[in-house]
């Protein structure tokens, strides 16, 4: 609950005590939208998701097209899609949820095997 000034947080904070059950797991931190972010540096909040893709190497910018950002969007995507075809009329459809860090793995593991072969 936001009671009172809490947030947003003022500038001149120099300390915050951070509890419960992921308060030790620094690379969670930034939430699943910090694609692979390194514990122990720090991001800006108001950094534009652009900026964010501009600092990534060349691995984690393959890692953020092939797996986080469809894994962020493809929900939104499913929702849609399915109240798109409820208000058409048309019986109710599901898309199944997908997996995209295990089809980046597996993309990542089969281009692998074909450069040794």
């Amino acid at each position: 609950k936001n009671a009172g000034p809490a947030l947003p947080l003022a500038g001149s904070l120099r300390r915050l005590a951070v509890v419960g059950p992921l308060a030790d797991a620094a690379a969670e931190m930034g939430g699943p939208w910090s694609l692979a972010g390194t514990a122990g540096v720090d991001v800006s909040t108001s950094a534009t998701q652009a900026e964010l893709l501009r600092n990534l190497s060349a691995e984690e910018l393959k890692r953020a097209v092939g797996s986080v950002c469809p894994g962020v969007l493809f929900p939104y995507a499913r929702a849609v899609v399915s109240h798109l075809v409820s208000q058409g009329g048309f019986p109710q459809l599901l898309l199944p949820p997908v997996n995209f860090d295990a089809l980046y793995a597996n993309s990542q593991h089969e281009a692998a095997n074909a450069t040794k072969n």
